[in-house]
This record gives C-alpha cells, sequence and structure tokens, in this order.
C-alpha cells in the first residue's frame, strides 16, 4: 500500500463577525485530522483509543476506503491567522496539539458573542432618550451604508448599539478574555494526554498583532551606515513538537492559556469596536479568575518585547491592519519542511467573503464620514491583493520543477557510472564491509568524473556546512543567554558575521601547527564527512525517491509482501533521517557544547576557537555511527527484495549518490531549494461549494460592516453551519483529487454521486440540530441534501 502524507498550511483571514463562519470550517478540518490519525494508529496497532463522534467517522470511511491501494494520511502542520481568523487559529491549534474538541468554542460564539453580551455596562443613553433619538439613529446607519434590517431582534439590537457611549470602545476587553479563557479550561476537561500530531511532526501556529507604539529597527545602508524605522507589524508564533524521544513539547498547553488568550485578545482588537490589549488588562482578568501567568515575564521580553525600549508597557490592536491576509509566515514555514514520508503538499485560506466583480458599484459615490472610517478598518486591509503571496508560492514550484529536470536528465548517467563502478568491484555488496568500500569507491569516482568542477562543488558544500554550523552555534549560545529578541538578533548580526569565513578556512587548511597548508581535496571531502550532516539527509531522501518508483512497478504491484516491506523500509530511512536532523537542534547537546558555543562570541573570534568547537562537534554527532547504520538499514532493505529488478535500482541509487549530488547540489544551492516541495492553493469560501446552495451562500455576518452576526443568534447560526458544510465539500474534493492525481482514476466521483459526502453532510446536520434553536435551517438543508443526492443516485 503507497503511503502518502497530505499536508495542510491553512491561512484564516480576518472579518469581525465572519470568525463565526470560520469556526464552522475549523470544526470540519479538525475532524479531518482526527479520523486520518485515528485510521492511522489502527492500521499501525490494530486499535485506537479514540472514539469518533459525527463527521469524523464518516471521513475515516472516506480515508479507509482509498485502500489497499492508498494509505493516505491527513497532517495539519502549520496555521496562520489575523484578527477573527487568529482567535479561531489558536483555537484549532490547542485542539490539534492535545487532541480536544472544539464544541466549547462553538457555545462562546454563538452565545456570547453577541453586541448585548460584548457590551461595556451602562454605556448607552437612557430608554426615554433612544425612543426620541430612534429616527436619528436609523439615519446614522445610512451613513454607515446600510439598510436598518427588518428583522426586529437585529433592529433593536443595533440601534441599542449605535446609542451607547461614543468615543468609547462598546465591546468590554475584559469580559472577552475572560470568555476565551472559559473556553479553553472548558477544552482541557477532555485533555486525556495524547495529540494528534505525528512522532516527529511540528505543528506551528503564526499570529499577526498590530504594535500600537512600534519597535524601533535599525536597517544598515551604504551611505548613512543604517537608518531608524518603527515596525508596527508583530508575527507571534507558537509550535507543538511531538518528539520522539521526549513526547509532546507544546506551547499550546493549559501553561500557555494566558499567552495565548493574550495574542487572541489583541489579534482581534478591531478599532473602535474593542479597546486595546494590554498586560495591565491580562493581568486583571486572570486575577478575577484566580490563575497564574508563570511564563509572563518571558512571553512579555521574547515575544512582545516589551523590555527593549524605554517606554514600557506594549499597546496592541487588531493584527489585520498590519497583515489581514498572513500568508508570508506561512510560506516561510512549509517551504524548507523536511518529511516523514511521501508529501503532498496543500495550502488552503479561508476566505468567508470573496471578491467578485458584482461586489463592485457601477456608480461610484465619494465615501461619506462613516463609511471612510470603516473602510480604511475593515473593507480595505481585507481586500488587500494576494498577487505577491501567490506568486512567491509559484516562484517555489518553479525551483521544484527546475530541481526535478535536473535531476531526471542526471539519474541516466548516474546509474551508468555505478554500474562501471560495481563491475570493478565484480560483485554486489554483500557484508557492512563492502558497503563502506564501494561508497568510498563512489565518493572518489565521482570526484575525478567531476573534474575541475569538483573544486567548485566542494566550495559549496563547504559553505553551507560553515552557515549551518554557525547557525547551530549562535542558537546554543542563545539559549544559554535569553533576553530581549531583538538585542539579541543585533548581537547575533555583529558577532557572527566572519564566523563562517573562519569555519571554512578551519575545514579547509590544516592546523597551524601543523604547517597550515591547504589541503587536498580529499582531504576536505574526509573533513566534510565528518560533519556534512544534510549530504546524509540529502543521500536518503534521494533513496526514497527512487523506492517510491517501484510501487507501480510489475513485480512490486503483484505481490503485496514487497510492498509492505518497502512501506516498512521507509519508514526506517525516515526515522534515520530524523536521526540526523536531531543533530541540528538545540535540544540535542548538552551545556559542554553550549559554554565552547560562547567562546564564538569573541570579536573578532579566534580560529583556535572555531577549530575547537568544530572538533567538539565531530564527537557529539557522532556520523560515523550513524553512516554504519544506515548501511545496515539498506543491506537489510535490499537483501528481502532477493532478485528483484528493484532491488538492483535501490542499491544503485544509494551508491550513486555521490555522482546525483555533484550535478544536484550547486543547483540547489543557487535556488536555495533542498527541502521543497510542489504547493498547491485552494480556498474554502461560500462561493466555491455550491453543491447544496447554486451560486453560493450568502452570509448573515457579511452585512452591516460585517459585524452582522453579532446582532443575530439566528445570523450566527445561519453562519455556523453553512461554514461546516461548506468545508465538508471541500475537503471531500480535496481528498478525492489528491486520489485521482495518485492513480489517475479514469471516472472521478462526481459531487453529487458521492455517497461519502452526503453521509458527512447529514453526519453534520445531525449533530448539530440537537445545539441550534433555528430548526427551519437545519430542516430546510436536510432537504436540500437529499434533494441533490436523489438526482445523482
Amino acid at each position: 500500500m503507497r503511503q502518502l502524507e497530505l499536508r495542510l498550511g491553512l491561512v484564516l483571514y480576518g472579518g469581525v463577525s465572519l470568525a463565526i463562519y470560520m469556526h464552522g470550517v475549523t470544526r470540519e478540518l479538525l475532524n479531518l485530522q482526527r479520523a486520518s490519525h485515528v485510521l492511522y494508529q489502527i492500521r499501525q496497532n490494530g486499535e485506537s483509543d479514540i472514539t469518533l463522534e459525527g463527521s469524523a467517522k464518516s471521513y475515516f470511511e472516506l480515508l479507509e476506503s482509498f485502500g489497499p491501494e492508498l494509505d493516505l494520511r491527513v497532517v495539519i502542520d502549520a496555521i496562520s491567522g489575523a484578527s477573527a481568523g487568529g482567535v479561531n487559529a489558536i483555537m484549532l491549534a490547542r485542539a490539534l496539539a492535545h487532541d480536544l474538541p472544539l464544541k466549547h468554542h462553538s457555545d462562546l460564539w454563538l452565545s456570547l458573542a453577541d453586541v448585548e453580551e460584548l457590551a461595556n455596562e451602562n454605556s448607552g443613553v437612557s430608554k426615554q432618550a433612544k425612543r426620541v433619538l430612534a429616527p436619528v439613529l436609523d439615519k446614522m446607519l445610512g451613513y454607515l451604508g446600510a439598510e436598518v434590517p427588518h428583522n426586529q431582534e437585529t433592529r433593536t439590537k443595533l440601534r441599542d448599539f449605535i446609542s451607547s457611549r461614543w468615543f468609547t470602545p462598546p465591546f468590554s476587553g475584559e469580559r472577552y478574555s475572560g470568555w476565551l479563557i472559559d473556553a479553553c479550561r472548558a477544552m482541557d476537561e477532555y485533555d486525556r494526554g495524547e495529540t494528534l500530531l505525528p512522532v516527529g511532526q511540528e505543528l506551528e501556529l503564526f499570529v499577526t498583532l498590530t504594535d500600537f507604539h512600534g519597535v524601533l529597527r535599525r536597517i544598515a545602508l551604504h551611505d548613512p551606515e543604517f537608518i531608524e524605522e518603527l515596525d508596527h507589524r508583530r508575527i507571534v508564533k507558537f509550535d507543538a513538537v511531538n518528539d520522539l524521544s521526549s513526547g509532546l513539547q507544546s506551547q499550546m498547553s493549559a501553561e500557555f492559556i494566558p499567552d495565548l488568550v493574550f495574542a487572541a485578545r489583541a489579534t482581534s482588537s478591531f478599532p473602535g469596536a474593542f479597546p486595546p490589549m494590554s498586560a495591565a488588562e491580562m493581568d486583571g482578568v486572570l486575577e478575577q479568575q484566580g490563575l497564574a501567568w508563570n511564563g509572563r515575564e518571558a512571553f512579555l521580553t521574547n515575544v512582545l518585547h516589551t523590555n527593549c525600549e524605554a517606554e514600557g508597557e506594549r499597546i496592541f490592536i487588531d493584527g489585520s491592519l498590519v497583515m489581514n491576509k498572513p500568508f508570508q509566515p506561512l510560506i516561510g514555514s512549509i517551504s524548507q519542511r523536511p518529511a516523514s514520508q511521501e508529501v503532498v503538499r496543500r495550502l488552503l485560506y479561508l476566505d468567508p467573503l470573496p471578491f467578485s466583480h458584482g461586489d463592485v458599484p457601477a456608480e461610484r459615490e465619494p465615501p461619506g464620514f462613516f463609511k471612510s472610517i470603516f473602510a480604511s478598518l475593515a473593507h480595505i486591509p481585507r481586500n488587500e491583493p494576494i498577487g505577491d503571496e501567490l506568486q512567491e508560492i509559484e516562484r517555489i514550484n518553479m525551483k521544484v520543477r527546475r530541481i526535478q529536470e535536473v535531476a531526471e536528465a542526471a539519474l541516466p548517467m548516474v546509474q551508468r557510472e555505478v554500474q562501471v563502478l560495481l563491475k570493478k568491484h565484480r560483485k554486489l555488496p554483500q557484508t557492512e564491509g563492502d558497503f563502506f568500500s564501494v561508497r568510498q569507491g563512489a565518493e572518489l569516482s565521482a570526484m575525478e568524473q567531476c573534474g575541475f568542477a569538483n573544486a567548485g562543488y566542494l566550495q559549496l558544500r563547504l559553505g553551507h556546512l560553515a552557515h549551518r554550523v554557525v547557525s547551530l552555534t549562535s542558537r546554543l549560545y542563545e539559549k544559554q543567554n535569553v533576553g530581549c529578541v531583538e538585542k539579541g538578533e543585533e548581537i547575533a548580526l555583529s558577532s557572527w558575521a566572519n564566523v563562517e569565513e573562519l569555519v571554512v578556512k578551519a575545514l579547509t587548511f590544516a592546523r597551524e601547527e601543523e604547517g597550515g597548508a591547504q589541503r587536498d581535496q580529499t582531504q576536505i571531502l574526509h573533513e566534510l564527512k565528518a560533519l556534512d550532516v544534510d549530504y546524509r539527509i540529502r543521500q536518503l531522501r534521494f533513496l526514497i525517491e527512487q523506492i517510491n518508483k517501484f510501487y507501480h512497478h510489475d513485480e512490486i504491484a503483484d505481490a503485496v509482501e514487497f510492498a509492505r516491506h518497502l512501506d516498512v523500509f521507509k519508514r526506517e530511512l525516515y526515522a534515520q533521517i530524523t536521526n540526523l536532523q536531531n543533530r541540528w537542534a538545540q535540544e540535542f547537546y548538552g551545556s559542554e557544547t553550549m559554554q565552547f558555543a560562547s567562546l564564538l562570541r569573541e570579536a573578532p573570534p579566534h580560529r583556535e576557537a572555531v577549530c575547537n568547537i568544530l572538533g567538539l562537534l565531530r564527537y557529539r554527532m557522532g556520523l560515523s555511527d550513524l553512516d554504519k547504520l544506515t548501511d545496515s538499514l539498506v543491506l537489510d532493505g535490499v537483501g528481502k527484495l532477493g532478485d528483484l529488478e528493484a532491488a538492483q535500482g535501490i542499491l544503485e541509487a544509494y551508491i550513486g549518490f555521490p555522482f546525483f549530488d555533484t550535478s544536484m547540489f550547486p543547483v540547489q544551492q543557487a535556488l536555495d531549494a533542498f527541502e521543497l516541495r510542489k504547493i498547491e492553493v485552494g480556498r474554502i469560501s461560500p462561493k466555491d461549494a455550491q453543491l447544496l446552495c447554486p451560486g453560493g451562500v450568502d452570509l448573515k455576518g457579511a452585512q452591516l460592516q460585517m459585524f452582522g452576526a453579532f446582532f443575530n443568534r439566528g445570523w450566527r447560526e445561519h453562519d455556523y453551519l453553512w461554514g461546516r458544510l461548506n468545508a465538508a465539500e471541500r475537503l471531500v474534493r480535496l481528498l478525492r483529487d489528491v486520489y485521482q492525481e495518485c492513480y489517475d482514476a479514469e471516472r472521478p466521483v462526481l459531487p453529487e454521486k458521492d455517497r461519502k459526502l452526503r453521509d458527512i453532510f447529514l453526519d453534520i446536520l445531525d449533530e448539530e440540530e440537537a445545539h441550534l434553536e433555528d430548526q427551519e435551517l437545519v430542516r430546510a438543508c436536510r432537504e436540500s441534501v437529499h434533494k441533490v443526492f436523489s438526482k445523482g443516485s
């Protein structure tokens, strides 16, 4: 069975009350990953301790139906959110990291996200005055660009909202923060110490904030030497790692609730509606609830930079003002993600109010006073084009295509040279000693075949290795010296500037007491091998890619036991990649190595210190032992394939990698693309899911300058339910498309004939029927489901 990991990166836009639609979408994303996690547990262990409910059961059945051809695992590994999207991103990330439910977050949105609940007490005029002011208030609604709604509940609440005290935020930030804390603590009641993250994988969460006062940034120039600017954009990052040895290390646990709630409250502090967010507000809310903020100083100093400048406390407002569509941090995260198995990458963005030509008025009138204010705060930031971000993704995909083209061109040459090499040895490697001898011969032969270009190839490897070593050393130093992040960045830039050059020289030249002569290329290659972790990772990835090609080979496709063996073989190779990647992790090293790292901070650092740290890293990394383990894994993996053609092909790929790398590495270095995979982009929006509602759904929350859902519970229920239904349709299509791409199915399943999709729709409606007050809404949606799928039957 071919194993494939569908990795999803999520971008959640801002959108005020459209957050309720996005919450419905996140419910389905969580159910999909939970179903995938349970299926993986059952296939690995024969059982799972997680009970699936609602639509998660049907997602499980859909993923299971892809077998025996495809074992598809769904993993959300990066989430980015701004404003209302930031709140949903935080709650979804917590649920994924700790296998928690989101139903308590649903209660927050449906019951409490109402103007009457959010409003500050005693902030309006008297009832008598409201009756007198009613015509004036209706006129003011016209200034906002909206007609007075006919719905009585909405009309009454809207008048109350407009009549509240002017020039003071009408919503209570403290109350909102308290609700977020309550939602998090309610989620944690179901914490069983589990996680939905695969072993060895990391979930990264990015939330955008607007720093009202800004942080002073120094930018180097030629003339003048530097300039200084205020940076108001703050991207707060949280992560969770399911480590093979130490288990789950998470910044999304109960311990970090104050940090997470601060970020959620700050990113959604819509100007004029909520007061700005500050540490003082968080302190007050926590005191009222009797909770401690144990990580307060670390969060304020290292994340919010409150101690970096003299003015003291930072004030934060809505994150959508500086980045409403936070693609950039997500692209930076996923473009270099390592993989533990074959990966397909998708970037999904949630746009609850997509633009269409019909949104442009035929006659454009100059905006009035209030309309201009709301446009600058909501509509204009919301409608920033994402062309630059999509072009960046296309540049990544271009790099992937170029590398694939070069690899395909180089592969026949690699196979030819390996066959010549094996003929010289007169037999295939039979023992680990044979493997070592043949690999050594391949490295030397590749050096000879490369000729004069080998010097450039070695220099590129030296430069890349020097950069990696210096990056590791600087992180080890910073781990010992926790302080202000901004100042730490400046120290790193000034202190490590010349160390890379010294590392290259230390590897290229012998020690001074040995004469200081430049080593020849064979000696340099030997020095490289002692430290070059990335070379070994590239070798194993190349080997895995060649193994994947044999799944469709007749001798493998017709023998289930051989396909299963390839699965096990690849799993062992991926585990070895993880072992290698750990050599670049701070946690791998102890206090002695960290103390040596501090020696390189001297200005200028001494060459002797560089040589000492390199010697210590050689010893700590222990790469020669890992090489022996890799040889053993390959020998065993190839041996179990017997005389199959696949055995010969896999063996040639492993031995021939030095030939391949001499041609591929310069291309990868030039394109800065070592772990890149093609990234395809998809959208989830009310306009993209039209099966149940042709033409798309009109969200109630889009009314009243996107505040609409805060004025009517029925509107909130409408948007929430359609968020779940729209997401289900889009996610099922995504899974079907991935399966079809893998197996080039001749007859894709049409949506109206997709019984699994119908089951998911009905699961959602059955689950929500007991919770939603608007039973007519549920009934109408159920009728639509039966109508659509009766046509397709």
